[in-house]
């Protein structure tokens, strides 16, 4: 058990509980970087380029961002690689290729 002084009396919390809410706090800060970053290379971002392009320009922009951790760097490309993905489908751009189920062309994701 670990004590903890409350003021006028000491507060009994058991050890895990804390390192719980010290990992959860630390985790949410990491995601706020994490949308922080997304937002600064959103920004920064020409949007007359195409969207590979675009894409391309926001995965430096974060990979260069030294604030940033590794994991953070990762978490960050992968959600921006979600979003692209998605938004080739909706606009019907990017790169394509030919199916090899129905041997027509796709956007390749």
């Amino acid at each position: 058990m670990e004590y903890v002084d409350g003021g006028t009396e000491a507060i009994c919390i058991p050890v895990g509980i804390v390192s719980k809410r010290i990992e959860e706090a630390s985790k949410s800060q990491s995601k706020l970087f994490v949308c922080v970053a997304i937002q600064r290379a959103d920004a920064l971002t020409d949007y007359n380029n195409d969207l590979d392009k675009q894409f391309e320009f926001e995965q430096q922009t974060i990979l260069a961002d030294e604030s940033l951790t590794n994991d953070e760097k990762f978490e960050t490309i992968r959600i921006i690689n979600k979003y692209h993905d998605f938004d080739k489908i909706l606009y019907n751009e990017g790169k394509e290729r030919i199916c090899d189920n129905c041997q027509e062309e796709c956007l390749a994701i």
